[in-house]
């Protein structure tokens, strides 16, 4: 009963109270005539309201991503395809995609005087902002009689996919130069026992941080390196 009640509008809730009233009124004086009147002021918002909800039902969701995996800074493309097989038209449909803050914000859409059976196909932008695994959806339906009597909410199921993935930069070729000789400026420089990494590999000297032992070349020769 609170449900049924939820889903009327201020209009809707309105002319149930008025209908109620002089439906009550009009049984306790005999006007037989006004209490038709006051019948009908009630019966319409609950009839609404059931055939509404039977015709929600039949409401079908297809969506997808283009493309599902992309890197920071693209383009995506959401889509929905919607159709409506229903035995009931409906005065508005509006729909609500629920899209993370990484890719965007939630798209909104309305159809107006949407008929019994239907098909929409939108689409709408998303922008790849930071790099992780997102959802988007469900898509939320409020529909409402052109009336304006009735205001249902559904929620779908499905949702979709995407990975974003950080930018790649290709690395340009490394260039050696010099030979291999151990005079002048081809020779190796020693950088101090504290600070970076001497350029070749050594043995172990005392003092030297066991940090930097170079365990590969250690187990391959035998000794500390």
């Amino acid at each position: 009963m609170r449900k049924a009640w939820s889903a009327l509008t201020a209009r809707g809730k309105v002319l149930t109270l008025v209908g109620l009233a002089l439906t009550v009124l009009t049984a306790l004086s005999g006007e037989r005539d006004v209490l038709v009147i006051g019948l009908i002021l009630l019966l319409m918002p609950l009839l609404t309201l059931l055939f509404l909800s039977r015709s929600r039902l039949r409401i079908t969701c297809e969506r997808s991503i283009t493309p599902t995996e992309a890197t920071i800074g693209s383009d995506l493309t959401g889509q929905l395809a919607i159709v409506q097989h229903g035995r009931l038209p409906m005065g508005l449909v509006m729909l609500e995609d629920q899209v993370p803050t990484e890719l965007g914000t939630r798209p909104r859409f309305l159809i107006e005087e949407a008929g019994r059976d239907w098909r929409r196909t939108l689409r709408y932008p998303l922008k790849a902002r930071v790099r992780g695994r997102y959802q988007t959806g469900p898509l939320r339906v409020r529909l409402t009689d052109p009336l304006g009597l009735v205001d249902l909410e559904r929620h779908f199921n499905a949702t979709s996919d995407v990975l974003i993935t950080p930018k790649v930069h290709d690395l340009d070729r490394l260039r050696l130069t010099g030979g291999g000789g151990q005079s002048g400026d081809n020779r190796p420089h020693r950088i101090g026992v504290v600070g970076q990494d001497d350029v070749l590999v050594r043995e172990y000297r005392r003092g030297d941080d066991v940090r930097r032992i170079h365990w590969r070349s250690t187990a391959r020769r035998g000794e500390m390196m």
